[in-house]
């Protein structure tokens, strides 16, 4: 019996095997590169944005998970039925570091001449750490390279940390301080009430919820009708533009 993710470099030898087989589907989850909104300058979602385009998660799918992945945006997994990820008029599947680079220029994030690496709009030097699972350096370990790889594209001091997942993931619930953490969310049925309670503003303080730290009115102002439309349509309105 193995209990742990089986690494796709088997599924060659295990595909051969007669007496093996083997069904490939889409899991209500996804890995993820969660970002602290709270600290400065990454609560510029514009930061965020040029990072997201200068990620490369076609790399991270095809080349670490060996095509046992789907590149994604929504963070409303594919399997449900409330994802609208092919209604965006763009995507984030693909590196973009030009689109970002242009973007951090737009917004003041000027570059430092003797460092190379770009300054926070307030004139500061700044670095992001992007931090994994000890246990996980064949999975996660790649993908905070792939990560700190397209934080340098944009002239942004970067570097990754292995981290034990119960140090993270207790700094997670408790609004703690980090930059960047790549983890794994899943779901056990197609529910999303749960879209009112990660991302709500008042959460941003409480233990155990909303571990972005995100707060956004716009966002926040959907929630009642996430929660209480009276119709099908509504709630599908409110989570699609959430």
């Amino acid at each position: 019996m193995v209990t742990s993710i089986l690494d796709p470099y088997y599924f060659q030898e295990l595909s051969v095997d007669p007496d093996i087989s083997i069904y490939n589907g889409i899991r209500n989850g996804c890995g993820q590169i969660t970002i602290n909104c709270r600290e400065y300058p990454l609560n510029i979602s514009g930061l965020r944005r040029a990072f997201a385009f200068a990620f490369n998660k076609t790399k991270v799918t095809e080349e670490m998970m060996n095509g046992f992945a789907i590149p994604h945006d929504s963070v409303v997994p594919q399997v449900n039925g409330w994802c609208v990820e092919d209604q965006f008029a763009w995507h984030y599947y693909d590196s973009r570091p030009d689109i970002g680079n242009q973007i951090l220029d737009n917004l003041g994030f000027e570059i430092n001449d003797i460092t190379g690496f770009r300054l926070a709009p307030n004139g500061e030097p700044f670095n992001i750490t992007i931090e994994y699972g000890a246990c996980s350096c064949e999975f996660e370990g790649v993908e905070a390279q792939i990560g700190v790889d397209a934080l340098l594209s944009l002239h942004i001091d970067a570097k990754r940390r292995a981290v034990d997942f119960n140090n993270f993931i207790d700094r997670l619930d408790n609004h703690g301080s980090y930059d960047m953490i790549c983890y794994a969310t899943n779901f056990n049925d197609n529910d999303i009430t749960w879209l009112a309670y990660d991302y709500w503003s008042a959460y941003a303080n409480v233990t155990g919820e909303n571990p972005t730290n995100f707060a956004n009115a716009t966002y926040d102002s959907l929630r009642d009708q996430l929660l209480h439309g009276a119709s099908y349509d509504e709630i599908y309105q409110a989570a699609a533009e959430m």
